[in-house]
């Protein structure tokens, strides 16, 4: 019988001990969201004591095994000023590192700041301070980096610009400046920091126009028949120029005095190129038909209505100039 009894007692003593959740303070049922209470806040007189470990770096389970996700722990040491150092203090880790548990009322609670952030009073930190090692800041072009609010700068101040690499660094205009290879019909003018048109081509140079596009020069002096004429090669429409007097060397010109009827006059040279030639009927210009090889070019009348060529009257000037 005493066997069965005490056997009854063991077994109201170990249910009692498994379904406890409460330690400390007045006896009672615990709080149902906690699986563990210490005390209450009726009659608290005492904390909890946390496990007092010497971490070593943030990145370092040690001296546990492993990182724990929820493992709580009090620091009590502090090692070096580099992140990832440690300092003494509560810890938890969220499963790959030790991460601090920070009182921002405290002023002692933030000690430091640093790379390129400095601290202003107990709690609070700003930009602005010296870098202590290589920083880098990755943007996109969905994230982008942008400064807002900046001054008006002049040439006075230096530039910034980045290496191969993305580094910042600073250059001045003036420096910029001169370092430019300024070539290719421009001069560079270093007293006055001036990049102007004209100078020597160092490469062949192509300006396209079109229809729209077109190209003018305005404000030419006048000019005079001694001056050298600008003409284009047409083939490759490079520029070149020919003297007056090569012009004048190289053109012949005949004056015919037309008969009633007359539609067909001949030429100074042999006709290389309809393109060295102009006609002219009484002063004014007129078109012309001209067949290669030929010495004879023939006038462009409008054609009557019945069918016949208007021609020319009895004493009409046909002038024809002929270039070689």
């Amino acid at each position: 019988m005493r066997k069965v009894i005490a056997a009854i007692f063991i077994c109201v003593i170990f249910s009692h001990v498994h379904s406890q959740t409460k330690i400390g303070g007045i006896i009672g049922p615990s709080d149902t969201n906690a699986y563990l209470e210490l005390g209450d806040a009726a009659n608290g007189k005492k904390g909890l004591l946390l496990p007092r470990v010497n971490l070593n770096l943030t990145t370092s389970p040690v001296p546990l095994t492993s990182h724990v996700k929820g493992m709580l722990v009090y620091n009590k040491t502090t090692n070096g000023n580099n992140l990832p150092y440690v300092s003494e203090g509560i810890y938890y880790n969220d499963g790959t590192q030790w991460i601090k548990i920070i009182d921002i009322s405290s002023t002692s609670s933030l000690t430091n700041a640093n790379n390129g952030l400095s601290k202003s009073g107990a709690n609070i930190v700003q930009l602005g301070g010296s870098l202590i090692k290589p920083t880098t800041i990755t943007a996109s072009s969905v994230n982008t980096f942008s400064l807002s609010g900046l001054q008006t700068g002049s040439k006075s101040d230096s530039l910034i610009v980045s290496d191969a690499s993305g580094v910042l660094r600073k250059i001045s205009f003036n420096e910029l400046i001169q370092n430019l290879n300024v070539t290719n019909g421009l001069t560079y003018d270093p007293a006055t920091h001036t990049i102007s048109f004209g100078g020597k081509l160092t490469q062949p140079t192509t300006i396209k126009t079109d229809a729209t596009n077109t190209l003018s020069i305005t404000g030419l002096q006048t000019g005079s028949d001694t001056d050298n004429f600008l003409v284009a090669d047409p083939a490759t429409g490079v520029i070149k120029s020919v003297s007056s007097s090569a012009i004048a060397s190289g053109r012949k010109v005949v004056v015919h005095k037309a008969n009633q009827g007359d539609i067909s006059f001949s030429t100074p040279y042999t006709i290389t190129s309809a393109d060295k030639i102009q006609v002219y009927r009484n002063g004014t210009e007129i078109d012309f038909a001209a067949s290669l090889g030929s010495n004879t070019i023939t006038l462009d009348f409008i054609k009557n209505g019945d069918g016949s060529v208007t021609s020319c009257f009895a004493g009409d000037e046909i002038k024809i100039y002929q270039w070689r």
